[in-house]
């Protein structure tokens, strides 16, 4: 009779009785002896399971002494969990003299849960045999054994026939544009991230803690009225992408003199509250710095919103390296010299070269900003402009609110300590997402596409950020709690087991591409719906969960918030996109490259 090994060393002992009542169904039916191995602690559970079931146990001090064990006859070897009903491998298989091979079964296909399956004669069973594999049919071979002849011959027959198609495929992937924009940016955007990252490590040593936290309450502080001047950045984008005129450059830009004039008066009227708390020990001008520097900021959006809609993303990526650079140089050795104030004159000082490099080398491409602003400004696209910043800018603005309220709602009714472990796990997965996101190459295409395409590629696009998203959220499973105890410390280690439940935002993410079609002229008019309708359900989602589960109710909330983003855009795009009419003004060449 042949045999059917089940090695257990979970820490469930409850898995251990349910899977000996399934293998031993399993064993009656194939006329097979079961024979389990686990560990001596499980001594008196074993002898409980004897007295119901008809088995043996071989009971070790460890898992490695499982090498020691030699089991004559054909086995079939199950070695891990056992969650559904077994597949006859027994049935399935023919064993053959001297050939040992270990099988990686799909339970989706199989209805396996466990995915090692080693069968053979006269094993000895060696944990190596998970570490080896060879071939596109998922066997696993010992080295030490004979290989069946005809197996790899076909394997070499499969590889010879499908080389040219993997070799052709691979080649049209990497000469797409859409596929070469996206790693340009990606490596720009990496770039900047990780010379950011260090430079907040460098500052941290070269600075006391009280210089290091102005340096962060002040950055803070640049990044918050740099957005408030900077909110029609994106207005920009959806306009240079759909009108190609460079007229609404000049109403962005006039835009912003407003946004800058209100920051000014709030500025003028309220000195000593910013000279109390986020300037404190710092003097008027240099608030005065700050602000310019702000506004110098926003130029650089300016900038980003030309090259996206140009689809010129090698100059977003070459933009996003040298602020990074300009950053970590000036700051740096400014901080070094001057201590408190270096790092306030190195941001200026980034801001200011990085804005005459780059009305240098828009110039040169013809974009004079000067000229541009002489021109008179037509008050109907002004007025265009300004409720498209309404209708989008200010809901997204909401929208993003919604974190801090998120964080506010989590103080509420936990403490500060587990706000932070919370943020710190949720700010690694964001970041992720915000790196490896297609949203920002793809949005300047849906903008241009007419409808027929943009029906036609939306699931594409959705599958190609499902793909990357998945690989990101297994990386994040596997790696997310070392990262975490990396960047932030040992005393970390619940965000370190929070991340893993929190990376499935990664995935639920990739329906994101569907908020994209909003920014459409033909759909804006639906974006205050979905921000608001989103926010609203976030937050009394965030207060009935956090209320009641705290941490764990912040954790799902935050999953659902997500949710809801992807679920509502969707519903917009199948009940109302559907149903605009086609822009007859666009002709499509179905030889062009479909994500052109």
């Amino acid at each position: 009779m042949d045999n059917l090994i089940y090695i257990f060393f979970n820490k469930d002992a409850k898995k251990l009785f349910y899977n000996i009542k399934i293998l031993d169904n399993f064993c009656q039916k194939n006329n097979l002896n079961l024979i389990c191995i686990t560990n001596k602690e499980y001594k008196n559970i074993a002898l409980k399971i004897k007295e119901k079931y008809n088995l043996t146990f071989y009971l070790l001090d460890n898992e490695r002494d499982i090498r020691k064990i030699k089991i004559e006859g054909n086995n079939i070897i199950i070695y891990n969990n056992i969650d559904k009903n077994i597949y006859d491998v027994y049935r399935k298989r023919k064993f053959k003299d001297g050939f040992i091979g270990l099988i990686r079964e799909n339970f989706i296909i199989f209805h396996l849960i466990n995915p090692y399956i080693i069968f053979g004669k006269n094993i000895r069973i060696y944990e190596n045999f998970l570490l080896t594999y060879l071939g596109n049919k998922k066997f696993y071979i010992d080295e030490k054994c004979k290989i069946d002849k005809f197996f790899l011959e076909e394997l070499f027959i499969n590889l010879i026939i499908y080389y040219d198609k993997i070799i052709k495929t691979f080649n049209k992937i990497l000469n797409l544009k859409y596929f070469k924009d996206y790693i340009y940016e990606k490596i720009g955007l990496i770039a900047y991230k990780v010379i950011t990252f260090l430079l907040l490590v460098i500052l941290a040593r070269i600075l006391t803690d009280t210089f290091y936290g102005a340096y962060v309450s002040i950055y803070n502080f640049l990044g918050l009225i740099a957005g408030i001047i900077g909110s029609s950045n994106i207005i920009l984008t959806k306009y240079l992408s759909e009108y190609k005129d460079n007229k609404y450059i000049r109403i962005d830009i006039y835009l912003k003199v407003i946004f800058s004039l209100f920051i000014l008066l709030i500025i003028l009227l309220f000195p000593n509250y910013f000279l109390s708390t986020t300037f404190y020990g710092y003097s008027f001008l240099d608030i005065l710095i700050i602000y310019i520097t702000a506004i110098l900021l926003s130029l650089i959006g300016v900038y980003f919103s030309i090259f996206y809609s140009q689809l010129n993303i090698k100059s977003a990526k070459n933009l996003y390296i040298l602020e990074a650079l300009l950053k970590f140089i000036f700051i740096v050795s400014l901080a070094i010299i001057i201590k408190n104030v270096g790092f306030i004159f190195g941001l200026f000082l980034t801001y200011f070269i990085l804005n005459l490099v780059y009305l240098y080398k828009l110039k040169k491409n013809k974009i004079n900003f000067l000229s541009i602003l002489k021109e008179k400004i037509n008050f109907n696209d002004f007025k265009k402009y300004i409720k498209s910043t309404i209708l989008i800018s200010l809901p997204v603005t909401l929208l993003g609110l919604y974190s801090s309220i998120d964080i506010q709602i989590l103080r509420t009714f936990t403490d500060y300590n587990t706000v932070g472990e919370f943020y710190s796990a949720l700010v690694i997965v964001y970041t992720l997402s915000g790196i490896f996101t297609i949203n920002n190459i793809t949005l300047p295409r849906i903008l241009k596409w007419e409808k027929e395409r943009v029906i036609r590629n939306i699931n594409r696009l959705l599958l190609i950020q499902f793909l990357i998203n998945i690989i990101l959220t297994g990386l994040l499973i596997l790696i997310g709690p070392y990262i975490i105890l990396f960047i932030f410390g040992e005393n970390y280690q619940l965000s370190a087991n929070i991340i893993k439940y929190l990376s499935i935002i990664l995935i639920i993410n990739s329906f994101n591409i569907y908020t994209l079609i909003l920014y459409r002229k033909d759909m804006e008019k639906y974006y205050p719906i979905y921000a608001i309708t989103t926010a609203i359900l976030s937050i009394i989602t965030d207060i009935i969960l956090i209320s009641n589960f705290k941490l764990y109710g912040a954790i799902v909330s935050a999953i659902l918030a997500n949710v809801y983003i992807g679920l509502i855009s969707y519903i917009i795009y199948e009940t109302k996109f559907h149903n605009i009419p086609s822009r007859s003004i666009f002709r499509y060449n179905y030889k062009e490259n479909r994500y052109k």
